[in-house]
């Protein structure tokens, strides 16, 4: 699936590790479509809307509540802004958990079955690897390849877990953007890449994450998951929705939609090319749709000449809103 559109915009969701207490809160009081989709969270999984909204923070980061916190706040924050854009966008792409608020945006799975699956989603992802096992850090400064090749060296020096389906300790988990790959693995394994990282001249950030994430480490999650995906109802999106895994935009069929999402609890993921990807297909204007803005500053690096806007309160919505219409986009 293409677009012709010359000048167009994209909307992008973000991940775990966006959070926040209070998320949400300013759009639900201030739009009643917010609102609905919290309440709709609500019913499917009680009291979600709280721990968003009040804490504490320490839940709030714990995997099964962030993964459906963050896709219920950034589909709530989609209605009200596709409302007042009143266009549909040329493309959407989320990073990691984002791809579900992106498929759910684009039509092709219900929001009660994306909270659904994505909180099945996470249960399967903790219990993957026993607690403090693995972690994910973020290599700053060095070539995709440099940081793939210091992943390679420390597993050659290492044994991976007995009975793990991976050959490697540590992996590549996220192209982010030029500078800027996340690395997922045993936490041995993520002091020995620190250390190398800072010796080839870069920096090392360790993430507030539970596990090795987009790493092989996750096969047992992508097993327990498939199941539940295959129950879940999809269709063919309205409009492109570029994969993680590929970086090229979903197929229309429900399987092979599937597919993508559990090959993304294993697989890297292709941030920088997707933003390539749909940079290609006319996209000029990207505006990140959820909490934070971790999205809009990968954009910027990855797409210098690209307008990166962020949607996370009424006024952000307005200053979106107003460059998009100034632009000529809506």
């Amino acid at each position: 699936m293409t677009t012709s559109r010359r000048g167009a915009f994209a909307v992008l969701f973000p991940g775990q590790g966006s959070q926040a207490v209070g998320m949400g809160g300013a759009m639900a009081e201030a739009f009643p479509a917010a609102a609905q989709v919290m309440q709709a969270a609500e019913r499917v999984f009680p009291g979600l809307w709280k721990v968003c909204r009040e804490g504490p923070e320490e839940l709030l980061r714990q995997t099964v509540y962030t993964q459906p916190a963050v896709l219920a706040v950034s589909v709530a924050l989609w209605e009200v802004f596709r409302r007042e854009a009143g266009r549909t966008p040329a493309a959407a792409a989320g990073h990691s958990l984002g791809e579900y608020t992106a498929l759910v945006a684009a039509g092709a799975m219900p929001f009660e079955a994306a909270l659904a699956v994505v909180r099945a989603r996470a249960e399967a992802m903790e219990a993957a690897l026993p607690g403090g096992r693995g972690s994910m850090g973020a290599v700053i400064g060095l070539e995709d390849e440099v940081v793939e090749a210091i992943c390679e060296e420390v597993s050659r020096r290492r044994s991976p877990l007995s009975g793990e389906p991976a050959p490697a300790s540590v992996v590549a988990a996220n192209f982010n953007a030029p500078g800027q790959v996340v690395v997922s693995g045993l936490i041995e394994a993520l002091d020995e890449v620190r250390e190398a990282a800072v010796r080839a001249g870069g920096r090392y950030v360790p993430l507030p994450v539970s596990g090795p994430f987009h790493s092989p480490f996750m096969a047992p999650a992508a097993r327990t998951f498939a199941p539940v995906l295959e129950r879940t109802p999809m269709q063919s999106p309205a409009f492109p929705v570029v994969a993680n895994v590929t970086a090229r935009p979903m197929p229309g069929n429900a399987r092979a939609m599937q597919e993508l999402l559990v090959a993304q609890v294993t697989s890297p993921v292709r941030w920088a090319g997707a933003l390539r990807a749909m940079a290609a297909m006319g996209v000029s204007h990207f505006v990140e749709i959820g909490p934070g803005k971790a999205l809009t500053g990968m954009v910027r690096r990855t797409l210098p000449d690209a307008v990166a806007l962020s949607v996370q309160d009424p006024p952000s919505l307005d200053a979106a809103l107003a460059r998009l219409k100034g632009d000529g986009l809506i």
